[in-house]
């Protein structure tokens, strides 16, 4: 792009595509006789580029394409298996992988249909009915026999005398 005429530049782009080498070459060529000096060493330097990485250019990519795959599985492993709070053993991390892998691809359902391991829902108590004491009221009778005992005049019975809120009976 910043070594061709903006003319060229468009069809450069669709030889690069169907990796044409040869009109690139012709298009190289009919570039350099136009050019100056400075712009001469762009071209050469964008042509030994683009033909040291033909192989590049050349490679069949597979009929649904590759997209951002990397970027992708990246994110996808990082959510899972970063940031809350868990540890992983290699061979954990390995399956964990697999599994997300089979998730992606849309197999995971299939895979777990053949499995033979049993699943089983988890046992939920059934509830208790609620009964109420014979004599509800029984608590409100309640006595601290520290207050009234044989300790009765030591500081930490004071002390407790104040948290019962009964210490206008010391």
């Amino acid at each position: 792009m910043r070594a061709l005429p903006a003319e060229l530049y468009a069809q450069a782009l669709e030889l690069a595509e169907a990796a044409d080498m040869e009109g690139l070459q012709d298009l190289f060529e009919a570039a350099k006789e136009k050019a100056d000096e400075k712009s001469s060493k762009r071209l050469d330097k964008a042509k030994s580029y683009l033909f040291s990485n033909e192989g590049g250019l050349k490679k069949e990519v597979p009929e649904r394409g590759l997209g951002t795959m990397e970027g992708q599985i990246d994110k996808i492993l990082a959510h899972r298996m970063k940031k809350r709070g868990m540890s992983w053993t290699l061979d954990g991390a390995h399956r964990m992988g697999i599994m997300l892998a089979l998730r992606e691809n849309g197999e995971l359902d299939r895979r777990l249909g053949q499995t033979s391991v049993p699943v089983h829902a988890p046992i939920v108590p059934t509830p208790q009915p609620l009964s109420l004491p014979i004599d509800p009221g029984g608590w409100l009778r309640a006595s601290l026999p520290a207050l009234t005992g044989p300790h009765g005049s030591r500081p930490w019975v004071a002390a407790l005398r104040g948290i019962a809120g009964l210490g206008a009976l010391a």
